[in-house]
């Protein structure tokens, strides 16, 4: 059976990379003692902070955890948080399997629910050392040494490498975190588009452990959020009628919330009973003034125009190029190209990114200008003639 790894053994690793000497104890009396005291905990718990690990996120029922005493005000019921592990961060909360708003106070999970409900927490949990990822340890790792550094050795040279180090260890570790968080939407095809552009080999599945496709699994969902923001995609506008949800509560001056769209990515229009409406977007909610408008609220149709979040089947040709030209850009340095290479695809994608934008745009009739007409400008209109005086 391997040895336990103990939080003194990654301090000492991290010490023994600025050349200082290891330790045996957190009270022992030295500099690297009382330095690795103040902040290793602090290091962990910032480290973990940074990104959804696989190895430090769990689900639990809450069911069992139902507490007879209401919460005072907002919410309908207040559940005990989990004790072991105890949560570092509040992820998520399902209520019957759906997405569900919640806060927390102190040790209680305050949400809207009913007590035959389903309650399920997803949360951030501190690990032990044992059960970190070896690429997160390593990350770890360079980041004590990086504050060894800056308080012992004192060597401005020193401290900007480890935290060089650190910056690029902390990608490794996420993209190996990723490698097995298949995104839904990534494809084969998209993947192996992109690696042509740069000559690469292509990949047989996008689930692969071939860095490349670790590479585009890992940066994939973040690229296509960014290209669906940079423009009014036709193929990524849609309507929908909304649902009222009266569970939900919010301090902001709205007097009615709607549950909005799963795929919604950005809302930008609203109308009650056909008319635009003003709206405040808040979580996973729609936020309207019912009282603003004639009849009676419950019989009121909200509808939102918003930007869907679409998988690749609905994507226009020109689209599909951009985010192609952005993957081949984040995998060129994989295969060992350089950062000329990556400039260059840079740039095609914003060539790219202009002309799917005319492409969108064709068809489109550009919004007509409500502009003030000046006195001189309609006698001309009028055939009167450039000095004629207007009537």
């Amino acid at each position: 059976m391997a040895e336990r790894i103990t939080p003194i053994e990654v301090t000492n690793k991290a010490l023994v990379l600025i050349g200082a000497l290891p330790i045996t104890s957190f009270q022992d009396t030295s500099a690297e003692a009382v330095v690795a005291n103040q902040i290793y905990e602090d290091i962990v718990l910032d480290s973990l902070s940074k990104h959804d690990w696989s190895f430090a996120t769990g689900k639990i029922s809450l069911n069992n955890n139902r507490l007879a005493d209401k919460p005072k005000a907002q919410f309908a019921a207040a559940y005990q948080a989990p004790t072991s592990p105890r949560p570092v961060s509040y992820m998520r909360l399902w209520v019957n399997g759906s997405i569900s708003a919640f806060d927390v106070s102190e040790d209680r999970v305050l949400c809207n629910a009913g007590i035959d409900d389903d309650v399920v927490l997803e949360y951030q949990f501190r690990p032990v050392e044992d059960r970190w990822l070896p690429a997160f340890r390593l990350y770890v790792i360079y980041r004590l040494a990086s504050e060894f550094a800056s308080t012992i050795t004192r060597k401005a040279e020193e401290i900007e490498l480890w935290q060089n180090k650190a910056a690029q260890q902390f990608e490794t570790a996420r993209l190996r975190d990723d490698k097995g968080r298949i995104s839904p939407w990534v494809s084969d095809d998209l993947v192996n588009q992109a690696l042509s552009l740069i000559g690469a080999l292509p990949v047989t599945q996008v689930s692969q452990n071939a860095v490349e496709a670790i590479i585009a699994n890992g940066v994939y969902d973040e690229i296509r959020k960014q290209g669906l923001a940079a423009h009014d995609w036709p193929f990524a506008m849609k309507q929908a009628e909304l649902t009222r949800d009266d569970t939900f509560t919010s301090y902001r001056q709205r007097d009615a919330a709607y549950t909005a769209p799963e795929d919604m990515l950005t809302p930008f229009r609203a109308w009650i009973n056909g008319h635009h409406a003003d709206f405040t977007a808040e979580r996973d909610h729609i936020l309207v003034d019912l009282s603003a408008y004639a009849g009676e609220p419950d019989t009121a149709t909200v509808a939102l125009e918003y930007k869907a979040d679409v998988p690749e089947g609905e994507w226009y040709p020109g689209f599909r190029w951009y985010i192609a030209y952005r993957l081949a850009s984040e995998m060129v340095g994989a295969i060992g190209g350089s950062a000329q290479a990556a400039g260059q695809m840079d740039q095609k994608a914003e060539r790219q990114l202009a002309k799917a934008r005319t492409e969108a745009n064709d068809g489109r009739s550009p919004p007509r200008l409500k502009m003030r007409t000046s006195r001189l400008t309609s006698a001309r209109l009028r055939g009167l003639g450039p000095n004629a005086e207007p009537k």
